[in-house]
């Protein structure tokens, strides 16, 4: 005689037979093995990496670009007021507000420790893994703790967002609004870039002070503004430093279609227009190998990974590669192209582009796929 009895209870899958005198006891899906499972499913990418790829693609977190809104009134509110539980930092594109995030949560981890959990996501729009609302609710749940969460949100100054988060339980910060710590942050991070400039390039005092001066009236309060320019300015030889400097517009679109224009001027136009393209119109960042196959390149272009590199290296600065995987230096760079430049970019339309990529792919596929003789 023999009789299996199962539990459905909290012990899900354990399970108790008797056969022939004997017992035995099985484990068919431990409950650890669940939750293992469960937070596989929930992992898109782990939030952690995300930042510390996210700070090092930067050059990395400086602290006086972001201390100033830890002693602002709305931030400590925010933190010291249980019925103030969303934090909202909202402005334009390139005014920091990816790096502040990076570091109010070094702030919260350091002053916190073990005594409190704090969980966060980071969004990018160039990245179909993370780009969107599913993805941030598994992201955040995957290092939830349920016993508090107050949570900070940064986004740009969109009327259908403010709409939806402009409510009594939130403590607004607008970068716009403190133009004042915005500028004298973003003041300390172009004395940081000029400073390591120099030591580099070994400009001269005389250099090093113009730089600065025309840098600091120029920026608009824009960390991206300055980051690309000082980018610019590390590929200049020492020489030219002053004469370079001067081709540099205020304002981040002004930069953009410089940039834009440079290119259109280069030898290699067109494998980089046509780099640009793709770049602008795939859902995820394209791995380096990749890009040969979607991309209709000259041969010795495509069959030469050094000679490929250096034309994305001239790409106005729109792109740059990190682990071996092409992305654009900033959601706004890309912005650019698809709403100011479509002529320049896209000469066929984006449906056309859209078409070539797909055809390439199909082609791509068919040098290794075969079809199944069963």
């Amino acid at each position: 005689m023999a009789y299996t009895t199962s539990y459905d209870g909290s012990n899900s899958g354990f399970q108790v037979g008797q056969n022939l005198g004997h017992i035995t006891n099985q484990f068919l899906q431990p409950e650890t093995s669940l939750n293992q499972a469960c937070l596989r499913d929930l992992r898109t990418t782990d939030p952690y990496h995300d930042k510390d790829r996210i700070q090092n693609t930067n050059g990395g977190l400086l602290k006086d670009s972001y201390c100033w809104i830890l002693d602002s009134k709305e931030f400590q509110q925010w933190q010291d007021d249980e019925s103030n539980c969303l934090l909202w930092i909202r402005g334009d594109p390139g005014k920091g507000k990816t790096m502040l995030l990076c570091g109010i949560i070094d702030e919260l981890t350091r002053l916190f420790g073990d005594t409190a959990n704090i969980s966060y996501f980071f969004c990018q729009a160039t990245d179909v893994r993370i780009n969107n609302a599913t993805a941030i609710l598994r992201g955040l749940i995957y290092s939830l703790v349920e016993k508090q969460i107050k949570w900070i949100v940064s986004s740009r100054n969109w009327p259908d967002i403010e709409e939806r988060l402009d409510t009594t339980q939130t403590a607004p910060i607008s970068l716009e609004l403190n133009e004042a710590s915005v500028s004298e942050a973003v003041s300390k991070f172009i004395q940081h870039k000029v400073r390591s400039l120099a030591k580099v390039k070994k400009y001269s005092d005389e250099t090093r002070e113009t730089i600065w001066h025309h840098l600091s009236s120029n920026s608009q309060g824009t960390f991206l503004w300055v980051a690309l320019v000082c980018q610019e300015l590390d590929r200049t030889p020492r020489r030219h430093a002053l004469k370079k400097l001067e081709t540099f517009p205020s304002g981040l679109n002004a930069l953009y279609s410089r940039m834009i224009d440079q290119v259109r001027n280069l030898e290699d136009a067109e494998p980089c227009k046509r780099i640009l393209a793709v770049m602008s119109i795939v859902y995820r960042p394209v791995a380096f190998d990749e890009l040969a196959s979607l991309v209709d390149l000259p041969d010795n272009l495509s069959d030469d990974s050094e000679a490929l590199s250096e034309v994305i290296g001239v790409c106005g600065s729109f792109l740059t590669v990190r682990e071996d995987t092409i992305i654009f230096v900033h959601q706004s760079a890309k912005e650019f192209l698809l709403k100011e430049r479509q002529n320049v970019v896209f000469p066929g339309g984006i449906e056309a582009e859209h078409h070539t990529v797909f055809s390439r792919s199909l082609q791509a596929m068919s040098k290794t796929l075969r079809r199944d003789i069963f």
